[in-house]
């Protein structure tokens, strides 16, 4: 602890003010998340070893959500550092802005791992607003079947996480969907990512462990069965 100490319930109300801040804005902003970064910092080096966790813990910080912002702030010293980005995935995902792209391609949000709920094991709303009632059924029986196999064939659940979880990795390649179906760019780039991800150049992806967190087995519904 190098810092000198200052007021940390003063700290604590600073960190999750734009914590808040950043949960409620339609458009969640970077630099939200770099002042509620700045903040957790100073209050993590006044905290004895051990007490970072079960402080935030205590104030209803979700710990992955601070480390977040930790890291932003720290990759970043200087707020003007963020202006170049325009989420704090992407920011995390460089180690400084460009100053210019190497390429430009249009910012694709939503991927057919979006429409897949991996905690309960169904279709997301996102699906059903994007997809007809044809595209949702044959969506839905074809990422159904994929679980029910890898169920079948691992009786580990490790095992059977991590192999669901590169194929929510494939799944996350195709943004060609919904209106995006016959979009040009949009199959461009999922044409991209696929030779991308057989190359295991994920650049698309914020943090990749996220893809490995699969919900327990369950029953999946019989309709789809194959």
């Amino acid at each position: 602890m190098t810092q000198q100490i200052t007021d940390l319930p003063a700290l604590w109300q600073e960190a999750e003010q734009h914590i808040r801040a950043f949960e409620q804005l339609a458009r969640r902003t970077v630099e939200e998340a770099w002042l509620a970064g700045d903040a957790l910092l100073r209050i993590k080096d006044q905290l004895p070893h051990g007490a970072w966790t079960p402080a935030l813990r205590e104030r209803g910080i979700p710990v992955r959500t601070a480390q977040r912002f930790l890291r932003l702030r720290q990759n970043y010293p200087e707020k003007r550092q963020i202006v170049a980005f325009a989420s704090v995935s992407a920011a995390l995902t460089k180690s400084r802005p460009a100053e210019k792209p190497p390429e430009s391609r249009p910012i694709y949000v939503v991927s057919a791992d979006d429409l897949w709920d991996w905690q309960l094991m169904e279709v997301t709303a996102l699906a059903r607003r994007l997809l007809d009632e044809d595209e949702l059924t044959v969506f839905s029986g074809a990422v159904t079947n994929v679980i029910r196999q890898h169920f079948n064939y691992y009786e580990d659940d490790e095992k059977c996480r991590e192999a669901l979880g590169w194929f929510r990795l494939a799944l996350s390649c195709i943004v060609d969907i919904g209106p995006l179906e016959k979009n040009a760019d949009a199959m461009n780039e999922t044409e991209r990512r696929y030779k991308a991800f057989f190359g295991s150049h994920l650049d698309w992806v914020a943090n990749q462990g996220d893809f490995f967190r699969i919900g327990p087995r369950k029953a999946l519904p019989i309709e789809h069965a194959t």
